[in-house]
């Protein structure tokens, strides 16, 4: 599982079972995450008008 936190400015990836497994930092204002069919996880960071792409 993926989640963004938008008032800490990081993304977060969970195991199935809830165990935190990473966390990604560097965002303005991340208010999404999505994943792709080959595992990548894309980040809506607004604040820098941008989409991340963390393969």
């Amino acid at each position: 599982m993926y989640v963004t936190d938008v008032y800490k400015h990081v993304g977060r990836k969970f195991s199935s079972e809830g165990q935190f497994l990473l966390e990604l930092s560097s965002f303005e204002t991340a208010v999404d995450v999505a994943v792709g069919p080959d595992g990548s996880m894309y980040v809506a960071d607004t604040g820098n008008k941008r989409i991340v792409n963390l393969p």
